[in-house]
């Protein structure tokens, strides 16, 4: 399959296309599932990068602390289920 001239490879386990030609980070929101490079990012890791994002963010004064604290608490309890 091919989408605007970019062969796509298949994932042979769950037969989802894996965009990872097209975009570094994709989020399959129907699956959802997000996708680094065309890796499944599972829980733990995710929950890392949402802990990080809203560390960052927090620290550069880009989000409320109360956003900020509910990002981290939701990576938290990512890491926590994986």
């Amino acid at each position: 399959m091919s989408v605007d001239g970019i062969r796509l490879p298949l994932n042979v386990m769950d037969g989802q296309i894996i965009p990872s030609q097209l975009h570094p980070i994709h989020y399959d929101a129907v699956r959802r599932r997000l996708w680094l490079f065309g890796q499944r990012c599972h829980h733990g890791a995710t929950g890392s990068l949402l802990a990080l994002t809203a560390l960052g963010a927090l620290a550069t004064h880009r989000v409320t602390p109360w956003s900020g604290a509910t990002l981290a608490a939701t990576g938290t309890l990512l890491m926590a289920h994986d």
